[in-house]
């Protein structure tokens, strides 16, 4: 279980033995456990012979199960022992979070869905991608807001429709009226991504290098965000691994690499950033951004982003680059007890089936 830590969060939400219905505590050490057993043997069986070796491998097997058996109920015993130690435990976590838990357990499917996603993606024609997707929006909203005059001119006419029908129509004018109202909300959002939201002639900017350079930027600043979000669930999950494990031994080579090699990563994509972010202020000197007030991005510093502070710039709104999601952080990055609340349900569930 233990090298379970050393993989990416993304995996580990998913695949990691105590986040995945049905392990229980399998630990994964059968293998090792026999191997053990069986290591007395090593150098007797060098020197012997083909045929020899397989008997005393197999009487050696059929004793080690015999013996396994024999202690079956103790091992049982034991088990059973610390599963009710653990759940008892867990217990007093959910107690003391104050939140259900259906709710947690909504909080962590939350996250897996949320670690699960997609990163977003860097192109060189990023922006005219976004463009079509805002012009493809901008289409539906006029087919939608004909279809809601073609509804009302039939309504017009209601001496000869039934009284179901009018109620058909009526609905089917609010169900438009709300589609409406969710794809132009859709489009604010993504011209505010692009910056172009004073803007009306969307066609004309085709193949705009600022605009490009922005919308890379947006997504690298998003994918640095994700990335210090594993990061800091790895990192906490390794070293109380490895505390457990080493008996404070902090300074080893295998953990130092284990939490840190990530951050070579994101130090890359914060420095890919900030060439990003001196393009894009180069390009509004130049005066190549389109219509509105310019508002230079910000550069970020790779040393300030791996203390984790919550009052960090990544955290907050960039004003050259515009919202992204800064006002709506979830319970279970935000709340410290959703967090604590998350780990003791998935602690209980273990012990259920332990």
């Amino acid at each position: 279980v233990f090298h379970a830590y050393g993989h990416q969060w993304a995996c580990q939400v998913v695949f990691h033995p105590r986040k995945c219905a049905g392990f229980g505590f399998t630990d994964g050490e059968g293998c090792e456990r026999f191997w053990s057993s069986i290591r007395h043997l090593i150098a007797g069986l060098r020197v012997s012979g083909y045929h020899r070796r397989l008997f005393i491998l197999d009487r050696q097997m059929h004793s080690l199960d015999k013996e396994s058996v024999w202690k079956l109920a103790t091992w049982l015993r034991k088990r059973y022992q610390v599963a009710q130690r653990r759940l008892s435990d867990a217990q007093l976590v959910l107690d003391a979070c104050g939140e259900t838990e259906e709710e947690l357990a909504a909080q962590w499917k939350a996250q897996v869905e949320a670690q699960m996603e997609k990163h977003p993606r860097q192109s060189q024609s990023a922006a005219d991608k976004q463009i079509d997707k805002i012009l493809l929006t901008v289409g539906t909203i006029d087919d939608l807001k004909e279809q809601i005059a073609d509804d009302r001119k039939r309504l017009r006419k209601s001496r000869k429709l039934s009284t179901s029908e009018k109620n058909t129509l009526t609905a089917s004018i609010e169900a438009t009226r709300r589609e409406i109202g969710s794809l132009q909300a859709k489009v604010d959002s993504m011209q505010n991504a692009l910056g172009t939201e004073h803007c009306r002639r969307l066609e004309s900017m085709r193949g705009s290098e600022y605009l490009s350079a922005r919308v890379n930027a947006r997504a690298l600043r998003a994918k640095i965000r994700q990335a210090l979000v594993a990061h800091k669930f790895e990192r906490r999950k390794v070293e109380r691994a490895y505390r457990h494990q080493l008996l404070e031994a902090k300074e080893h080579a295998q953990t130092k690499d284990l939490v840190h090699r990530r951050e070579r990563g994101i130090s890359a994509m914060v420095l890919k950033f900030n060439k990003l972010v001196e393009r894009m202020v180069v390009l509004i000197k130049e005066g190549k951004k389109p219509r509105g007030r310019a508002r230079f991005p910000r550069k970020l510093e790779a040393k300030k982003l791996f203390k984790l502070d919550i009052d960090d710039e990544i955290w907050q709104e960039d004003p050259g680059l515009g919202p992204q999601d800064e006002d709506d952080l979830p319970r279970y990055l935000s709340d410290l007890n959703v967090q604590r609340g998350m780990t003791a349900l998935l602690e209980k569930n273990r012990c259920l089936e332990e």
